[in-house]
């Protein structure tokens, strides 16, 4: 399942909608006409108004877990949920095409595929490989739907990955009564796949005045998210280890020298990283690999980049050089996205390199909330 893959939105959020409506034929006003489900919208009940208030990203993660677990049918549930409402949500289309695939069911299979390739943007290869395909790969119409994919990937071509620089925003707050010649604590926010660098800046907003400068830069990879606002990722759109190996370090690259300009712009001391859930993991990586740099990081709800020598980016040795970075690794109680134990293995385990390393819970789930940033300010020494 390509539950790594998260490719190009092909026309923006309003793009499914247009296609829609470009392919109605009979008049708006011929109310009778029209889709029962549509005909009982009433537009000016306050309901109708009310903005969209899912989290379609956790939605996401919760229908991949169960997908892994082998929840065939959880997962299904909750794609049709999330397609239901983002029709042009490629991603979700194709796991759950890859679900009706994995229950044999190869009409329908085939059905969220071919959506989902007109959806988004995809490396015809890398389908056209994946394995979740193999028990309705011989059932019709996958032949035929099979023959057809390997002549666009033909004509397409291979997919190369090309190293690109280019301009990224990063939102700013300076703390109250901020002195240009005094130094100050610096706290920099990675948001979690899907996520917005203005969530984050508005979430830490309501923990109150904080004594440090607080940053939130933006993931070099965008998302379609169904949301009003965009959402980024800091990870590449791949499940090939080489490119991983290659993309990781220019995220790592990339945050280096973020924290290299905002401290050539204000004066900081300590300097801090707090990501939430593959902002954690990202967090985790960049404060390991940048030695010296970073004084400590916060993981809520992440996961530890895998350490070994066969690993595509983290050596032991990368870790070991790393050790004198302190980690506050936060994980909910009630968690459903993130495996029990967590961030009990990423204390432990850095703890085992010789890491300043602590595991706490908070009550609460996989958001990031108040219990989680009041035990990550405390540890850091940056209370309102």
């Amino acid at each position: 399942m390509n539950h790594r893959v998260v490719s190009r939105f092909a026309y923006g959020r309003f793009g499914a909608a247009i296609a829609l409506l470009a392919g109605l034929t009979l008049p708006l006003a011929a109310k009778d006409r029209l889709p029962r489900e549509i005909r009982r919208i009433d537009p000016l009940a306050e309901a109708s108004m009310a903005p969209e208030s899912v989290d379609f990203a956790a939605l996401r993660l919760a229908a991949e877990r169960a997908a892994r677990q082998g929840q065939l049918l959880d997962a299904a549930r909750i794609y049709l949920y999330i397609v239901g409402h983002n029709a042009g949500d490629g991603r979700s289309l194709y796991n759950l095409a890859c679900c009706y695939a994995r229950l044999e069911q190869p009409a329908a299979a085939a059905r969220y595929l071919v959506r989902a390739l007109k959806a988004d943007d995809w490396d015809y290869h890398a389908v056209l490989a994946d394995p979740d395909w193999t028990p309705v790969r011989q059932l019709a119409p996958f032949p035929q739907l099979w023959n057809t994919l390997a002549q666009a990937a033909r004509v397409r071509g291979e997919r190369v990955w090309v190293k690109a620089g280019k301009l990224l925003p990063c939102r700013v707050r300076l703390p109250p009564g901020y002195a240009p010649e005094r130094t100050y604590p610096l706290l920099v926010l990675l948001h979690g796949r899907g996520g917005h660098p203005d969530v984050m800046m508005e979430t830490m907003a309501s923990a109150g005045p904080l004594p440090a400068i607080v940053a939130a830069p933006e993931g070099a990879y965008p998302l379609d998210t169904g949301l009003e606002r965009p959402g980024f990722s800091w990870e590449v759109a791949s499940r090939d280890r080489q490119v991983w190996a290659q993309a990781d370090p220019l995220t790592v690259t990339y945050l280096g020298d973020l924290l290299a300009a905002l401290r050539r712009r204000y004066r900081c001391d300590r300097v801090f990283l707090l990501g939430h859930s593959q902002g954690g993991a990202y967090a985790l990586l960049a404060g390991i690999q940048l030695p010296g740099v970073v004084t400590g990081v916060v993981s809520i709800g992440g996961m530890l980049p895998e350490i070994g020598d066969d690993a595509p980016v983290l050596t032991r040795d990368d870790a070991l050089r790393g050790k004198a970075l302190r980690v506050l690794a936060l994980q909910g109680s009630e968690d459903p996205l993130v495996p029990t134990g967590a961030g009990e293995k990423i204390a432990a385990t850095l703890k085992g390199l010789g890491y300043d390393a602590t595991f706490r819970t908070y009550a609460g789930g996989h958001r990031l909330d108040d219990p989680a940033l009041r035990q990550a300010l405390e540890w850091m020494g940056l209370k309102p």
